[in-house]
């Protein structure tokens, strides 16, 4: 099973019910409500495409970014976002949350993935990464960013403190002259290791 967070709640659905669609698509049709009466998966799937068509200038579309052209005979006028509105995206690969508008996932579509040319007044609108709306702001920490931030921040002083040991300590002469905490037992100095390098490699 898997739950789907829509604009109102969470749906739980069997994975083999689900249909892969671009993340845009996501932002322009959150109000779309279709009766499954009237419109099947296969139709809703062309609709998608259409959706795409008209971003991109495939097949025979000219590209728009104007949300009531691109949504067209598609999403009723009464369904279609503003282009203000903003929803919940979730990284797939980090986790994170993050708020972004349909006018940004737009912008950000037609501009970055489809290739056109940055209008020099967009250029500080578009963002890295689709996630990453500049006129959002940032949502705030939940109480698991902030155990992993405590956490990331123990580990970040225990790695400064053997480091600091190291500099400090003078090197024996001879072969025995190595660079390791001698007061610490190999085992904890591995273990340390393998805690730290993850949270020090870690990004969003």
């Amino acid at each position: 099973m898997a739950s789907i967070r829509t604009s109102s709640n969470l749906v739980e659905s069997t994975i083999a019910d689900l249909v892969e669609v671009a993340p845009v698509l996501c932002f322009l049709m959150v109000n779309f409500q279709p009766s499954t009466d009237t419109l099947d998966v296969a139709t809703l799937l062309q609709h998608h495409e259409l959706t795409l068509d008209r971003l991109f200038a495939r097949n025979g579309q000219r590209a728009t970014i104007v949300i009531p052209r691109i949504l067209h005979g598609i999403v009723p006028a009464r369904q279609q976002p503003e282009a203000t509105t903003a929803s919940r995206w979730i990284n797939s690969t980090s986790g994170k949350e993050s708020l972004v508008s349909v006018r940004h996932a737009v912008d950000y579509v037609y501009y970055i993935d489809g290739g056109s040319r940055i209008p020099s007044s967009q250029q500080n609108n578009i963002g890295t990464r689709l996630d990453n709306d500049p006129t959002q702001a940032p949502l705030p920490m939940t109480r698991d960013d902030v155990d992993d931030s405590a956490e990331n921040d123990d580990l970040d002083a225990i790695l400064q403190a053997i480091q600091s040991s190291n500099s400090s300590r003078p090197a024996a002469p001879g072969p025995r002259s190595i660079a390791i905490d001698d007061s610490v037992p190999n085992a904890q100095q591995e273990t340390i290791n393998q805690e730290v390098e993850p949270a020090s490699h870690s990004k969003f």
